[in-house]
């Protein structure tokens, strides 16, 4: 009984986003933005992740800010295959010590969202009223969620 159990938790565990719920709490369809939103959130909320207070808002959006004790690259492995599903490639760009991307959803090309994946060690400045975050984590994430986009 407990292997059985233990195949069902990993089974679940194995689900991606394509074949996660895709309604809402009130039983109306998840827009892809909306599903893309869950799954990155979903992931970005479980026990290696911690969010943490980042500022204000980028662009107009308000950003969600995360560290981790995991490196850049773990990061990239886990966060690729969540957002797969939704964009028709994922060029990471790699600059001044981050990955980045901003990307439109395949699905819905009027919508975009943003991640950078960077060192925490260089951000002294950025991090000064966090010492915590400079002393225990490796990785930072500053996620955008999906907003409109009118520009060419």
């Amino acid at each position: 009984m407990k292997r059985y159990a233990f195949f069902l938790i990993a089974l679940t565990a194995c689900t991606g986003p394509a074949q996660q719920a895709s309604t809402t709490p009130t039983g109306e369809r998840m827009t892809p933005a909306e599903q893309l939103h869950a799954a990155l959130s979903a992931r970005l909320n479980q026990d290696d992740f911690k969010q943490i207070d980042g500022g204000g808002p980028i662009g107009g959006v308000q950003s969600l800010y995360y560290v981790t004790t995991k490196s850049r690259e773990e990061v990239l492995e886990i966060l690729t295959p969540v957002i797969e599903p939704y964009t028709r490639d994922i060029p990471w760009t790699e600059d001044y010590g981050q990955y980045h991307i901003g990307l439109s959803l395949k699905d819905q090309p009027d919508m975009r969202f943003g991640i950078g994946i960077s060192f925490v060690k260089p951000k002294t400045d950025t991090y000064k009223n966090q010492p915590d975050v400079l002393k225990n984590y490796e990785t930072d994430i500053v996620y955008t969620p999906p907003y409109e986009w009118n520009e060419p």
